[in-house]
């Protein structure tokens, strides 16, 4: 008989009832060392020459110091502070013991082998998931891209960021945007992480941006990533100068049409669309722009960022970075000007390759096309030409047509010039006394106003975007007028800009075409 205290509390306990335990033995970080030694490679293809380094990690530096504070060169980016992580973990140094260890191995031809991993590390790999990564990493490194799983190339990611000792941060910087440009059409959420991790890797380690690799999708970089400044401060020191990698930013950031994606670019001619529509459309934002409109916020702005946010980084690399930079403000009504300057420079590069150019512009002035008819005439003298034999042509084709004979044309002419010999004194008086100045394009663009707004319905929109037909409704009848009236402006506008309308009649009225929803607060 159970001889506890029945009704008090020990009667409660099972204490009594179990058998007892010993403590529990705690997975340490030895459990899961791999030896390179004791892998199951063939000896024929083992490479065995022995590394030239130690198999230690790194010397921890001061829990939270400065290890560097340095001044930037670009214009949005004025200080960054290096600090050291404050405080340690010890959970993926194993991870850089291995990366250290497979750092100069490679082994010969190895078949495709499927890994995944949503933290990918080398204890995770089998045998035959680790010769192909060697395999695979061993072409890369020689400019060759076999086939990767997306863990394979977390894989070398996170070695390339934890390694900077073995792999000159120069050159780890390179590899990670080649990597990146390769394999992000596939892996699109590289996007998300490399345009945080790449942009801590080079402030980090003092090495430039290699631009050159990411130019083809630099405008979604500036949509994805959390640090703009520095990715505009990088293209400014290193590949546009002065304000022009200011335009450029405002291009990619304000344009709601993706010449990029244009069904008119072939492999032939992309680094042509690459090349002349940004260059022509900075050249008009270049004159358009006053100095305020491009400038910086007077105010600095102070930010703490953590280093290689969610990825796989030892305690020896794990940086913390403060930065003090000047955020740069975009004014809201350059969004459908910049897209029409991009749709009127592929018009006109289009023009130049001989293909159909019809995008509407209806929002540039006759002085804005000037100014880009001005770039393409200097790049593309063949294309300017055909846009005036054209516009002959079509002045020739048309006014054909309206029944005059050689005879009526010659006698209307003779009449003319009896005409202009009676005026002519009047004319020369008036040119002896007063000289006309000549206007450039660019003065054109300057004297008139920069930013036509007349035309766009702002408060229509606004109304559509925040209420929908009803609030449209109510702005009628404050106006006094239908809200037919108000639908037949906003798609009126919209058909200029896109060649589509927004608005369609539904059962409550009047609604968005789905397929401009997203577009909407765009417009």
């Amino acid at each position: 008989m159970d001889k506890r205290d029945i009704g008090g509390d020990s009667f409660w306990s099972v204490d009594d009832l179990t058998p007892p335990m010993g403590k529990k033995k705690r997975m340490t970080e030895k459990a899961i060392v791999y030896d390179a030694k004791e892998m199951p490679v063939d000896k024929k293809v083992q490479n065995t020459e022995k590394p030239s380094f130690s198999y230690t990690t790194a010397v921890h530096p001061k829990r939270g110091g400065l290890l560097a504070s340095f001044e930037k060169k670009g214009m949005l980016v004025e200080q960054v502070r290096i600090s050291s992580w404050p405080t340690p973990y010890s959970f993926f140094e194993q991870f850089r013991i291995n990366g250290i260890q497979f750092f100069n191995t490679c082994f010969g031809e190895a078949e495709f082998e499927p890994f995944f991993s949503f933290m990918p590390q080398y204890f995770q790999l089998n045998g035959k998931q680790l010769r192909y990564y060697l395999y695979w990493r061993d072409h890369f490194r020689k400019g060759i891209l076999l086939r990767p799983d997306y863990s394979y190339v977390l894989l070398y990611i996170y070695e390339v960021l934890n390694l900077p000792d073995l792999l000159p941060p120069i050159e780890g910087a390179r590899q990670l945007a080649l990597l990146w440009a390769c394999c992000r059409k596939d892996y699109p959420r590289l996007d998300r992480y490399l345009s945080e991790w790449l942009a801590d890797y080079c402030l980090i380690h003092q090495v430039s941006l290699p631009t050159k690799h990411l130019m083809p999708f630099y405008g979604e970089i500036l949509h994805k990533t959390s640090l703009k400044e520095f990715y505009i401060d990088a293209l400014d020191t290193e590949n546009e100068g002065g304000k022009k990698a200011y335009y450029r930013a405002i291009l990619e950031m304000s344009s709601t049409y993706q010449f990029r994606q244009s069904k008119a670019i072939t492999p032939q001619n992309r680094l042509l669309f690459e090349k002349h529509i940004p260059g022509a459309v900075t050249k008009l934002l270049g004159v358009l722009l006053s100095e305020e409109d491009v400038m910086p916020e007077s105010e600095p702005k102070r930010i703490s960022r953590d280093s290689y946010a969610g990825a796989v980084c030892s305690y020896s690399q794990k940086r913390m970075i403060d930065l003090v930079v000047h955020p740069l403000t975009l004014r809201g009504d350059l969004s459908a000007l910049v897209t029409d300057a991009v749709r009127y420079s592929e018009n006109c590069l289009r023009r130049g390759l001989k293909l159909r150019a019809g995008f509407q512009t209806a929002r540039l002035t006759p002085a804005m096309k000037a100014v880009l008819d001005e770039y393409f005439a200097w790049h593309f003298p063949s294309a300017s030409v055909e846009k005036r034999v054209e516009e002959r042509n079509y002045d020739e084709k048309y006014d054909g047509k309206r029944g005059f004979s050689d005879d009526e044309a010659l006698a209307i002419e003779h009449a003319s010039r009896k005409v202009a010999q009676r005026l002519g004194a009047v004319y020369e008086e008036e040119a002896e006394g007063a000289q006309v100045p000549q206007q450039t394009a660019a003065e054109a663009v300057k004297s008139e106003s920069a930013l036509p707004s007349d035309t766009l319905p702002r408060e229509e929109l606004k109304a559509v975007l925040t209420g929908g037909y009803q609030a449209l409704c109510d702005l009628a009848a404050r106006r006094g007028v239908l809200p037919e009236t108000l639908v037949e402006k906003i798609n009126a506008y919209t058909t200029d800009l896109y060649g589509d309308i927004l608005l369609e009649p539904s059962a409550n009225g009047y609604s968005v075409i789905e397929d401009y929803i997203e577009e909407l607060p765009k417009i």
